[in-house]
């Protein structure tokens, strides 16, 4: 149930070199061994069993707890995925290979050459039954190409993923308005930045959640927030919220830029702002007076946010 950069070439020779997961948070991390072929059957079926057993059942007894106790404001939402994606490396050059420097037990590992260019995905796509010859042959049905069908089955794949972990927690009776998926918003600016690892907008949006997306216009998760609600309506006309699943304090740390950051959430639609870094880790890690005071004045007025 680990991703593979290629499809077997037969059914006894399984692929054997396994990418190692990726990703440049403004420095390079590589934070597991494998990726998660989040398509495959068996593992969705592992991990829906493994989250509801885990996760959302224990959550929905807590909920119902907290409801006797008149305290269900303590349950502000759970978040489905952290900007779920396939990953790619398409972009890395074979002649400047990245090294890690996050997590610790990572540091200094340097990713391997036949990595750096490659396509996460193809397990996934295996065991749902796809070959290379299914693809281009349904690619040439299609009449579009190889790539481009090969991606709109991985969009296909990050949704229902997203899908299946929602709908796991709708059915403990947890509310639609409390569940949050999560992606990155770059879909909703440029188009042509679409790929497995920006996935479209629609892939957050389904029947059992609140389409959700970590958003930062002064950082890298640029949106734009009239096409990104228009997307999401195309897929879902009666949807007419969404979440910020993910921002961060150190970007607005005036008064005035946190307040506009707010108001354009909660007067558009959004139902949570998940603010990362608003919580001071230790006396000497002072934050924003002006950042805290527009939260505490927004907090003051029944809008949801959690401070990380």
């Amino acid at each position: 149930m680990r991703e593979w950069i290629e499809f077997p070439l037969n059914k006894s020779q399984l692929p054997n070199r396994i990418p190692r997961t990726w990703f440049n948070w403004g420095s390079w991390c590589s934070p597991s061994s494998a990726f998660p072929a989040i398509g495959a059957p068996n593992f969705i079926n592992f991990s829906s069993i493994q989250f509801n057993e885990s996760i959302a059942k224990p959550l929905a007894q807590w909920i119902i707890r907290l409801n006797k106790e008149n305290k269900s404001y303590l349950f502000a939402g759970i978040n489905i995925g952290w900007e779920t994606n396939i990953l790619n490396y398409r972009q890395i050059d074979p002649t400047h290979l990245p090294t890690a420097v996050w997590p610790v037990n990572s540091r200094n590992i340097t990713m391997q050459q036949w990595e750096a260019g490659a396509q996460l995905g193809y397990a996934s796509l295996y065991w749902q039954g796809w070959t290379e010859e299914k693809l281009m042959i349904e690619a040439q049905h299609r009449n579009i190409t190889r790539d481009v069908l090969f991606n709109l089955l991985c969009y296909e794949i990050i949704h229902n993923y997203l899908e299946v972990l929602a709908k796991v927690c709708y059915d403990n009776n947890i509310s639609r308005e409390r569940i949050f998926t999560h992606i990155v918003p770059m879909a909703s600016v440029d188009a042509s930045r679409i790929d497995t690892t920006v996935p479209p907008i629609w892939t957050a949006v389904n029947s059992y959640s609140i389409p959700g997306f970590t958003m930062d216009n002064r950082g890298a998760a640029i949106y734009n927030l009239t096409e990104l609600k228009y997307q999401i309506t195309i897929v879902d006309p009666s949807q007419s919220h969404f979440a910020v699943s993910e921002s961060y304090l150190f970007n607005y740390g005036d008064e005035e830029s946190m307040r506009n950051n707010l108001n354009e959430a909660f007067n558009n639609g959004g139902l949570i702002k998940a603010i990362y870094g608003a919580l001071p880790f230790s006396s000497e890690d002072p934050q924003p007076a002006g950042a805290i005071k527009a939260i505490q004045q927004w907090l003051n007025t029944n809008h949801t946010l959690i401070l990380k």
